[in-house]
């Protein structure tokens, strides 16, 4: 989110439809949650967006002139300059910018979550779920 304040217009995030995967939730679902994190966070320059493909040719497509990604921690980085190289490769006219989260949220992953909803969610796991997603995710994931 923290890019949004230093670019006019973004199209973040691009929820994407990956058949390899298994979301939590269903792509409405997800829009939904980002959409209203986006509006508690005042962000009138966001726009979410759902769609398969390539990550470099949606933002051709949308004439986008950078992709912003969050570089977690070292093991982000091979992952993420690779992927770059290949926008790069695809798509000459668009660069890729790397950004670090916040240090508060350098623990987060998604797997972790994951784990903490699948051993339950009584009320010491709610409290601890709530240290990695915002209320607004918690609200849908109680009702899985």
């Amino acid at each position: 989110m923290r890019a949004c304040h230093h670019i006019d217009n973004i199209h973040f995030p691009r929820i994407l439809v990956n058949p390899r995967k298994q979301p939590m939730f269903p792509e409405k679902t997800r829009l939904e949650m980002i959409e209203e994190l986006i509006r508690d966070a005042g962000l009138d320059n966001v726009r979410v967006v759902i769609s398969a493909g390539l990550t470099v040719e949606f933002a051709e497509k949308e004439k986008a002139i950078a992709i912003v990604r969050r570089l977690r921690l070292v093991m982000d980085y091979e992952a993420e300059l690779d992927m770059s190289f290949n926008s790069r490769v695809l798509a000459d006219s668009i660069y890729t910018v790397f950004i670090a989260p916040n240090q508060e949220h350098l623990h987060i992953r998604s797997s972790t979550v994951r784990e903490l909803i699948h051993f339950g969610i009584g009320e010491k796991a709610k409290d601890k779920l709530s240290l990695y997603v915002p209320e607004a995710v918690i609200r849908h994931i109680e009702q899985i």
